[in-house]
């Protein structure tokens, strides 16, 4: 699909969950929510990996009071096939994929607005994130990237690093279409291989703000692999 730029949403803000815990899906939601520009500015949609033991639905409902779209994959896609499951329903010209546990600060949607304004070649635009722990509670930041602060296609900062986060990071939903989606073979080092991607192949902006939260905590995916042997097979193919 490819998506019309004089029609349609500006942004679409995918939500992909599994099993998410009220509270955190609430704060990513509410934190949208708060900037939300009105449904022909901006698409928000939860996308649910076939959750098995809650009614996710029923949450966005509460949440969402509407406003928020919902759509259930029959099956369990996994990390990846979730993510291009989101890149396929979204709408808009950009894509800003927000797990269930993250969140944006205020400010966020109107910075890459700035942005985009800005730089319109490029695909890919990202603020800076900070790292919170199991309970919101600040313990680090994301880097500086100052070769690409007026944007670039520099992608040597992520050959042995992730400086980026998920949260922070929006893609234009062209670059999808002509990069492709999100790789199936790898787990740990998904985003990362993404993101050099679009950055080498499309270019990219990353601005000194620090406007999106990042969790991380030993209940997520990304903890987890980074316990097993699995992620340090991904990192020695990145």
């Amino acid at each position: 699909m490819t998506i019309d730029d004089a029609q349609g949403p500006f942004w679409s803000v995918m939500i992909p969950t599994y099993n998410p815990r009220f509270d955190y899906l609430e704060q990513a939601l509410r934190n949208v929510l708060d900037q939300d520009p009105g449904p022909e500015a901006m698409q928000i949609e939860v996308v649910d990996d076939a959750s098995p033991d809650v009614d996710v639905e029923e949450m966005v409902r509460a949440i969402g009071g509407g406003r928020v779209s919902y759509f259930r994959s029959p099956a369990n896609l996994g990390l990846a096939g979730c993510w291009n499951r989101c890149i396929e329903r979204s709408r808009g010209r950009w894509v800003h994929i927000l797990h269930q546990d993250d969140y944006v600060l205020p400010g966020f949607y109107e910075r890459l607005d700035r942005a985009a304004t800005s730089q319109p070649e490029v695909g890919l635009l990202a603020t800076r994130s900070f790292l919170v722990d199991a309970k919101s509670i600040i313990f680090g930041v994301t880097p500086r990237l100052p070769s690409l602060e007026n944007g670039g296609r520099s992608a040597e900062d992520f050959f042995y690093a992730t400086p980026i986060q998920c949260p922070g990071v929006a893609v234009k939903r062209d670059a999808y279409e002509t990069l492709g989606g999100f790789r199936q073979d790898l787990s740990f080092t998904l985003d990362c291989e993404m993101w050099s991607r679009i950055i080498s192949g499309a270019g990219g902006l990353v601005t000194p703000e620090i406007l999106s939260c990042y969790r991380k905590s030993g209940m997520n995916e990304t903890s987890r692999l980074a316990r097993t042997a699995k992620g340090l097979r991904d990192i020695e193919r990145l």
